[in-house]
């Protein structure tokens, strides 16, 4: 019996000494990799005036305040300053310029994710670039431009985001050559993303790409093109070109469900284009001035579509 015993006690040592040198292996490869950061890039694509560095500068301030319950450490004197000064404008009613050349600018900080031995840090930067850099994304076929800031960030960028400007949409005037442009210089830059990975080693269907619709706020004032000579000021003034942002109506329910619609009706094809390209493609509508259930629009969603899972 005491044989059988020890017989059993040998054969359970010899399976499980193997299995508990490889959770050993993992657990500390685990923890010295928790303490290395991994860079994380993300990629702000979008025509100028679309609300880019605003959106960006608001999903700081969502970041600050908690609402993710993400651990956050900005990175950078600059950094640092920049945003506090863009929050400030934004939270007076002040409205952010356009970035020029002079203004490209990359967003650091450290973000980490996870609990006890599955947290993990990440280096994050988000990398905001005039809009006129993103139309020669599209179109630019030169070699030179493949030597630019630009063109190097979003060819190594981890997420990606697609920002479009609902004003000119809603406009009649406007909203036929305005959807066709930006479905045809979204879909041309993606696939110069897509020529540039088809002969490496990185699969790009793994990359999540977000397609924001800025300015939600003005579903409050037509949910589809509109034609009435007053509503079409009206969004012409709360189009945010203005330096000074004017009151905003509040957005209901069904404005945004009416209007969301409309508008996924109108890029209907090139969302389904993206859904046949990546695994994770969320369609997003923000509002950068105005609550919606308590929370600003659009704002956590596209933080948790362009952070890593």
């Amino acid at each position: 019996m005491f044989i059988q015993f020890s017989w059993l006690v040998s054969i359970l040592v010899a399976v499980l000494a193997p299995m508990l040198f490889i959770a050993i292996f993992f657990l500390v490869r685990q923890t010295l990799g928790r303490n290395i950061p991994r860079a994380w890039n993300v990629a702000v694509i979008g025509f100028p005036k679309a609300g880019k560095t605003t959106l960006i500068t608001r999903l700081f301030g969502e970041l600050f305040a908690g609402k993710l319950k993400i651990q956050t450490i900005i990175r950078g004197k600059t950094t640092i300053e920049k945003i506090n000064e863009d929050l400030r404008r934004l939270e007076v009613g002040r409205n952010l310029g356009p970035t020029t050349d002079q203004d490209l600018f990359a967003y650091r900080t450290d973000i980490t994710l996870g609990q006890g031995i599955l947290k993990k840090t990440y280096k994050i930067q988000i990398g905001d670039f005039p809009g006129e850099a993103s139309e020669k994304l599209a179109y630019e076929t030169e070699m030179w431009f493949h030597d630019t800031e630009f063109f190097k960030w979003v060819m190594e960028a981890d997420a990606f985001l697609f920002v479009v400007d609902l004003a000119p949409m809603l406009d009649y005037r406007t909203n036929r050559d305005y959807v066709a442009r930006v479905k045809s210089a979204i879909r041309a830059a993606w696939q110069h993303i897509e020529e540039y990975y088809s002969e490496g080693k990185t699969d790009l269907r793994y990359r999540p790409v977000g397609l924001v619709f800025t300015k939600a706020d003005l579903f409050a004032h037509s949910t589809v093109v509109a034609i009435d000579d007053d509503v079409i000021r009206k969004i012409e003034r709360l189009g945010f070109g203005d330096d000074k942002v004017f009151f905003i109506k509040p957005l209901t329910e069904d404005e945004l469900k009416e209007g969301g619609n409309y508008t996924k009706d109108q890029f209907e094809d090139l969302i389904s284009y993206l859904n046949t390209k990546v695994r994770k493609m969320n369609v997003i509508f923000t509002s950068s001035f105005s609550y919606f259930n308590g929370e600003r629009l659009g704002i956590k969603e596209t933080l948790e579509t362009i952070l890593p899972s």
